[in-house]
């Protein structure tokens, strides 16, 4: 993530008062707010603002919302910052990575159905075998058992 140029966003009220990474956070989700990019997270604003704990950058956020630069909306993963002076706000929640093993348990789901359908006919023609047949005379069968 690049950090903006100050001269390229116009300062806002309380601004030049603040501790230099302070004005670095500002300025990033300024940015994304102006882009209509989600709110930067926690580890991009640390390693931007030169930190190595994500929490320094929990609390350059809070830090902000204190001083009536921005409001913060949080949700369980992400955040969306509204910058005072200006109204605009970050984009909600960012776009949900592809996750490989949904697909593949997508994929495999009719083939786990089917041999769920097979063991199912198994028992059914065994308990018919045995003469168990009152044990699953109310148990629906989703394929014939013939």
């Amino acid at each position: 993530m690049t950090s903006p140029n100050a001269t390229e966003i116009a300062p806002d009220p309380g601004f030049d008062a603040l501790p230099y990474a302070q004005k670095v956070t500002y300025l990033i989700i300024k940015q994304a707010a102006e882009d209509g990019a989600p709110c930067p997270m926690n580890k991009d604003i640390a390693e931007t603002t030169g930190h190595s704990s994500v929490s320094s950058a929990t609390e350059l956020v809070q830090a902000l919302e204190l001083k009536g630069l921005i409001t913060v909306e949080r949700f369980r993963k992400f955040r969306v910052v509204t910058i005072v002076a200006s109204g605009k706000r970050t984009a909600p929640k960012p776009a949900r990575k592809h996750n490989p093993y949904i697909a593949q348990r997508r994929r495999r789901l009719p083939l786990m159905i089917e041999a769920a359908e097979r063991k199912l006919i198994g028992l059914h023609r065994e308990a018919r075998r045995y003469g168990m047949d009152d044990l699953i005379a109310d148990r629906p069968v989703m394929v014939d058992a013939a």
